[in-house]
């Protein structure tokens, strides 16, 4: 969690009593091989909204409903950058999905954690 600590030095907003930080080791493109990685960012649950907010942009989703009050998902509408969901598990568990186009489609997954209190 060493990497979280740094995400953590580096995040300049105020942190809301709704948020959680997550830091992803674990990067995988396409069809390629998964490789190791250090990436992360802050969710931030406001006024019933999520704010996604990543080292080069911030992104706005909605909360998805599920079966289990355990499991948080959030998903944006189709922007610029794509579609992105991000899912956390009840023991802080994540994983954050970016499906794009670029000459073709294209997906980049990132597995790790996320801590904090939504």
């Amino acid at each position: 969690m060493k990497a979280l600590a740094v995400i953590l030095a580096l995040v300049a907003l105020p942190v809301s009593a709704e948020s959680l930080f997550c830091v992803f080791n674990m990067e995988c493109l396409n069809q390629e091989a998964c490789a190791a990685t250090e990436y992360g960012f802050e969710i931030i649950r406001e006024d019933g909204v999520a704010r996604i907010e990543t080292p080069s942009e911030t992104l706005i989703a909605a909360e998805v409903q599920g079966e289990s009050a355990d499991v948080h998902a959030y998903a944006t509408p189709l922007g610029p950058s794509g579609v992105h969901l991000v899912t956390v598990f009840a023991d802080g568990a994540a994983v954050y999905t970016n499906h794009t186009w670029f000459d073709e489609p294209f997906a980049i997954t990132y597995h790790g954690a996320c801590e904090g209190k939504l």
